[in-house]
């Protein structure tokens, strides 16, 4: 996938989690913070300085990403996914 504007009012799930692993940190190929959201290249975290589980995080944000754009995921999975990440995000 190429880099790409993820507007923050279409996907704002996206860019919390993103935000939350990146901050103010500006990686060129990989995340720039724009006014109204950020350009991203999910592909490109896999080659940055980026540790796994950040790399790991952005895989899960592209997954978000293609929710949000369907306007979330089939029903039968929906409850499946709420636990998975329940559980792996429990501390």
């Amino acid at each position: 996938m190429p880099k790409r504007h993820l507007h923050r009012e279409d996907y704002p799930q996206t860019l919390a989690v993103l935000n939350a692993v990146v901050g103010d940190r500006e990686i060129p190929t990989v995340w720039e913070p724009t006014d109204f959201g950020a350009h991203v290249d999910f592909d490109a975290a896999h080659d940055s300085f980026l540790s796994t589980t950040e790399v790991a995080v952005f895989d899960i944000a592209r997954g978000l990403h293609t929710l949000e754009w369907h306007g979330g995921p089939p029903p039968r999975v929906a409850m499946p996914l709420r636990t998975a990440i329940e559980k792996v995000t429990a501390r």
